[in-house]
């Protein structure tokens, strides 16, 4: 039930609602996800599913990062843009003359 609530809160108002895969078991990714921010459903001993929402794609882009463990972001479609355009910039900052 709280994770129904937390959902209908989120989408009621969040701009973007995305579906992340986290690569992390549940309980080391629950530990790090306040049920505010988002819900967190186990896949399988390695992997869980991650639903949160945010009206600023930069913003999501960077709190998924740093959660802390590899993920891949199922939707939204703007998400995956984003988190491209972050990566390709990070990649430039740490180049070295």
């Amino acid at each position: 039930m709280e994770a129904f609530v937390s959902r209908a809160v989120s989408a009621a108002r969040d701009r973007y609602q995305a579906r992340i895969i986290l690569h992390a078991p549940a309980s080391a990714a629950a530990g790090r996800v306040p049920p505010a921010y988002g819900t967190v459903e186990p896949i399988d001993d390695a992997t869980c599913l991650l639903r949160t929402g945010a009206d600023w794609l930069g913003g999501l882009a960077v709190y998924v990062a740093l959660i802390g463990f590899d993920f891949e972001v199922l939707e939204p479609p703007e998400l995956i843009d984003q988190v491209r355009v972050l990566a390709d910039r990070f990649s430039r900052a740490t180049l070295t003359s």
